[in-house]
C-alpha cells in the first residue's frame, strides 16, 4: 500500500510590500512539526531546516512553487491512521524567512506566501 509519508505544497512567494512575485526563493519541506491543536505552531528555523527532505525547489519569475507530496510503500495493515504534517519554509536572501505548517495530508495549495523585505543597513 502506498501512504503519503511527507505532505506537498503549491502555491506562490510574493513581497509583502509591493505584492509582486519573488523569484529565485527557495523552497523546501520540513519533517518537522509541533503537534499543538489547534493552531499545531511551527518549529524553530533551525529546527525545520535540520530536518528537510528533498526536493528543494527555486522560484521561478512568477513567484510560483510545486513540491510533490513524498510517498512511500508499507507493508502494514490496516494502514497507519493520520495525516502526513511538515512545515513549509521558504528563504530568499533579503528577506525574512516564512514557515508555514502544513497539515492536510497530502498536497496543499497554500496560496499567496507573503515574504517580508529585511531593513537595509545604511
Amino acid at each position: 500500500m502506498h501512504i503519503i509519508s511527507s505532505p506537498g505544497a503549491t502555491g506562490f512567494i510574493l513581497d509583502t510590500q509591493t505584492r509582486g512575485a519573488i523569484g529565485g526563493a527557495q523552497v523546501v519541506v520540513s519533517r518537522s512539526w509541533q503537534r499543538e491543536w489547534p493552531d499545531y505552531g511551527v518549529p524553530t528555523l533551525d529546527e525545520a531546516l535540520a530536518n528537510t527532505r528533498p526536493p528543494l525547489v527555486v522560484t521561478g519569475a512568477n513567484g510560483q512553487f510545486v513540491i510533490p507530496p513524498q510517498k512511500k510503500w508499507i507493508m502494514e495493515f490496516p494502514a497507519p491512521e493520520g495525516h502526513a504534517r511538515g512545515t513549509l519554509v521558504v528563504r530568499r536572501e533579503g528577506y525574512k524567512p516564512a514557515m508555514i505548517p502544513l497539515v492536510e495530508g497530502w498536497q496543499e495549495d497554500v496560496g499567496k506566501i507573503l515574504l517580508t523585505p529585511v531593513a537595509r543597513r545604511p
